[in-house]
């Protein structure tokens, strides 16, 4: 008897990981989720990922996006949205710290450009 608690608990474990862990889709989009600054340029961007509506915003100026992917394995959300009448991706990378316990948030843009993004606060 006391074998098969044991064996429980870990199934219950295993299954509480495999669905819920860091790596599912609302997670990663309720992580990114926030305001953060540019490193290039100090631009504050506001990435709202985790509604029904979504959106970023830089330096106050809000643009629609849709999400086009999501790539738990590496973490990254690829979103699309029209930029002056011209349909473009953009893809959003959770970069973890060594230690786990922290992130930033590297963007890449339709045309190659990248920059990376430290917390500021939530949303």
């Amino acid at each position: 008897m006391r074998y098969f608690k044991t064996f429980m608990m870990v199934v219950v474990l295993i299954f509480t990981i495999f669905f819920t862990g860091c790596g599912s889709e609302s997670n990663i989009l309720e992580d990114i989720t926030g305001v953060w600054r540019a490193n290039s340029d100090g631009a504050i961007v506001s990435l709202d990922l985790s509604g029904e509506t979504k959106s970023i915003n830089v330096n106050g100026s809000s643009l629609p996006v849709s999400i086009k992917d999501i790539d738990n394995n590496n973490g990254i959300v690829s979103v699309n949205l029209d930029l002056r009448g011209q349909a473009v991706v953009w893809a959003l990378k959770q970069v973890w710290d060594e230690d786990g316990k922290s992130f930033f948030v590297e963007i890449v843009l339709h045309n190659g450009n990248q920059d990376s993004f430290s917390f500021v606060r939530s949303l």
